[in-house]
């Protein structure tokens, strides 16, 4: 479980503070546009019970985002706590308190001027354990100073300074991702040639880890590789959700065991033509279907047939098959068919 809290202080009453907070309506004026939070319905104005259901785009995929506000206090606060989301378990706990209280709203001097403070405490549980929760808990925490800082622009009526930039932790430059691709796709190749164990766990283990990098980082690899020599660039690379989730009719909550890094179209920097595109996007799923067959056949010739060795062929021929059913419905040989078809 991970938990994120955050203050930001603003030089309005506790009152407006609060009614700004409690406006289900101001989501859409204080997160990043980039995670496209919509408010889809909600009431005027909350109490004990409300719901609010809401939807927004995050790694890569649209999720509705369906909360009910529990121990709501007028003036105070209240928690959020989301009955339908990507998460395992989310409560935000929103307080209001004036600038000379402390967290537990015990006021220290007499009452002043001097504003109020927004305390957000959020606790949450993703499906990936602890690597998901940290995963997370560095999101929120920037999606959080992002939206402290706009709260404060907006409640003091000074929009005029310059907007703080949300800093994406699943963006990753394009030098450090072509770099991570390369550094794999090698480690993937070479694992079957300095791996040959008497144990056959360990020989089903290392190369079981080879087959998966062989898959895995391929993909964008070749998208990037073919790219640049048709014409098309790229911005960066990013960690989000494969499309696998839409085939597989994945449920919210459970999407982010599909993590799957991507690559992004600079598509004004691009000069490619639309054959050109559809070359790009179709590399990505060949690779992935077929570079993998090196691990069965690397080991075939060199160690002869064995049971492992036709175990990763019989994968690797199921990985053909329904890769090329789910990326022609779903993914990158779709937008490749689409990219002949469609104006650039």
């Amino acid at each position: 479980m991970g938990s994120v809290s955050s203050s930001v202080h603003v030089n309005v009453d506790k009152d407006t503070a609060f009614r700004f907070v409690a406006d289900p309506k101001n989501i859409e004026l204080v997160y990043p546009e980039s995670l496209r939070f919509r408010v889809l319905e909600a009431p005027e104005h909350i109490s004990e019970g409300s719901t609010i259901r809401m939807e927004a785009r995050l790694l890569g995929q649209r999720f509705e985002w369906h909360s009910i506000v529990r121990d709501y206090r007028d003036g105070i606060g209240f928690t959020d706590e989301a009955i339908g989301s990507p998460f395992m378990l989310w409560r935000h706990t929103h307080t209001v308190r004036d600038s000379t209280a402390n967290e537990d709203g015990d006021v220290h001097g007499r009452g002043s001027n001097e504003g109020c403070i927004i305390d957000d405490r959020i606790v949450f549980r993703t499906v990936l354990g602890p690597i998901g929760d940290m995963f997370a808990e560095k999101m929120i925490s920037n999606i959080l100073e992002y939206r402290n800082h706009r709260i404060k622009e907006v409640l003091e009526g000074n929009n005029s300074k310059v907007e703080v930039k949300y800093r994406d932790p699943t963006v990753i430059s394009l030098a450090k991702g072509s770099a991570l691709c390369i550094a794999m796709t090698m480690i993937g190749l070479l694992i079957p040639i300095y791996t040959n164990f008497n144990d056959n766990m360990l020989l089903l283990i290392s190369n079981a880890l080879a087959w998966f990098l062989l898959w895995f980082f391929t993909h964008d690899l070749l998208h990037l590789i073919v790219g640049m020599l048709v014409g098309v660039r790229f911005s960066h690379f990013y960690i989000g959700i494969s499309n696998l989730v839409k085939a597989l009719r994945i449920g919210p909550k459970y999407r982010m065991l599909f993590i799957a890094l991507g690559i992004k179209i600079d598509r004004e920097g691009s000069r490619a033509s639309k054959y050109g595109y559809a070359s790009m996007y179709i590399a990505g799923p060949l690779a992935s279907m077929l570079i993998p067959f090196y691990v069965p056949l690397y080991m075939i010739s060199s160690q002869g047939v064995s049971t492992i060795a036709v175990f990763f062929l019989t994968l690797s021929v199921i990985n053909l098959v329904a890769d090329a059913i789910m990326s022609s419905r779903h993914g990158c040989i779709r937008k490749g068919v689409r990219a002949l078809t469609k104006p650039l």
